[in-house]
């Protein structure tokens, strides 16, 4: 069928188009093509057996309530912008660099294996055995650390005797 304006195919039931290939456009392949419009009152499924692609310069995705996406995978091979806020539950692996421009607040523990580097500081809200900083191996500061009120470099000791005796708590 060929038309040169609007064409309908029009069904009270169910429309079944099958082919080895289904090719739906509007002007595909031209400049300034045309649009393709999918309505539903419902809801749109789309299946494949094999893969789903969608290849366009921008793709846009809008809900009202949630975009669900159910894989045990999701891969993207680029950069990846979040302008909203985050949430994970489960476990986030890294294998980069993360780059914060704002406040970090964990509910939980922070555990690495290699280096936490902080420019500016770290604060850490808690007591040892609940919230806090621990570490099995050294914590390393190009600044003064400061616990409780008493700077860790520049702080002093009272009642110093020579000999055996231990002196006061840090002044």
């Amino acid at each position: 069928m060929t038309t040169a304006g609007e064409a309908n195919i029009n069904s009270t039931g169910r429309l079944a188009l099958g082919g080895a290939e289904v090719a739906i456009g509007g002007n595909a392949g031209k400049s300034g093509g045309g649009r393709v419009t999918i309505k539903a009152a419902m809801d749109v499924f789309i299946k494949s057996d094999v893969i789903t692609s969608i290849a366009a310069p921008n793709i846009v995705f809008s809900a009202d309530s949630q975009v669900l996406i159910a894989t045990p995978k999701v891969h993207i091979t680029k950069d990846t912008y979040i302008d909203g806020d985050t949430h994970i539950h489960g476990d986030l692996t890294v294998n980069g660099n993360v780059h914060i421009d704002g406040t970090l607040h964990v509910v939980k523990n922070i555990t690495t294996d290699a280096n936490v580097i902080a420019a500016g500081g770290i604060t850490a809200n808690g007591t040892y055995n609940g919230a806090g900083i621990s570490a099995a191996s050294t914590i390393e500061s190009r600044v003064d650390v400061i616990a409780k009120g008493v700077k860790l470099y520049s702080h002093t000791h009272g009642g110093v005797r020579s000999g055996g005796s231990s002196t006061s708590r840090p002044n």
